[in-house]
């Protein structure tokens, strides 16, 4: 099992009823966090994303584990779950890099993301699927640095919205809760046809926290401001 939060979230004593036969990896750093959380330390073992060879370390050897995983060579004691760094559901040479990242306290680039759909990201434990073109739905790449504010600025507009009936379906929308940005009516339409959003709770994915919206559509058209 792997979580994304650095700090344990409160739980129940049947929430995992077999986790005495688990490994739970948790974020790097966070494993004596969660070996002294109630419930969180009855795991059967507990490591860090990073340490595939669960040795207790991240060292370079991590990464030669997972270029070996990359290209099909089988190895004992090797974890994927923990091999996933960059949290994208695959283990490939980019996870060997952040391994190395870590081994010698190099912090890589936070490359950040916002999601348009209607399916609601609270169920989602993974950036996916992430589209390039602005009339899918899906998560898009903000980049490096997080958007600020220009009223002219949108950073996505689509007519492609589902209906269900005769109503539209309702839509969501995920954005970093660093940044301020926050979603609009993609029309421009006065107060009494725009679409009223909802804060819903926020949601962590690869480490980072998005703060999500939820809406029931009544224009065609939808955006992401950059307040």
């Amino acid at each position: 099992m792997k979580v994304e939060n650095k700090t344990p979230i409160s739980i129940e004593e049947n929430t995992f009823p077999n986790r005495q036969e688990a490994t739970l990896c948790v974020p790097a750093g966070c494993k004596l966090t969660y070996q002294h959380a109630e419930y969180w330390e009855q795991f059967k073992s507990i490591v860090e994303i990073g340490d595939v060879n669960g040795d207790g370390e991240i060292t370079p050897s991590d990464a030669i584990m997972i270029l070996y995983a990359y290209f099909g060579v089988n190895q004992v004691g090797f974890n994927s779950a923990a091999a996933d760094l960059n949290g994208d559901e695959e283990v490939t040479p980019a996870d060997a890099i952040e391994t190395l990242y870590l081994y010698f306290g190099v912090h890589s680039e936070t490359n950040y993301y916002w999601y348009v759909g209607q399916t609601n990201p609270s169920t989602m434990t993974s950036i996916s699927p992430i589209v390039t073109d602005m009339e899918s739905p899906g998560w898009r790449l903000i980049g490096t640095t997080l958007p600020t504010y220009s009223s002219s600025n949108m950073l996505w507009n689509s007519n492609n919205v589902i209906t269900t009936g005769s109503s539209l379906a309702k839509q969501y929308v995920a954005i970093p809760a660093e940044s301020s940005a926050c979603p609009r009516d993609g029309v421009g339409n006065d107060a009494s046809t725009v679409d009223m959003y909802t804060r819903l709770s926020d949601i962590t994915i690869s480490g980072i926290s998005y703060k999500v919206y939820e809406t029931v559509g009544k224009s065609r058209k939808y955006g992401l401001d950059t307040y």
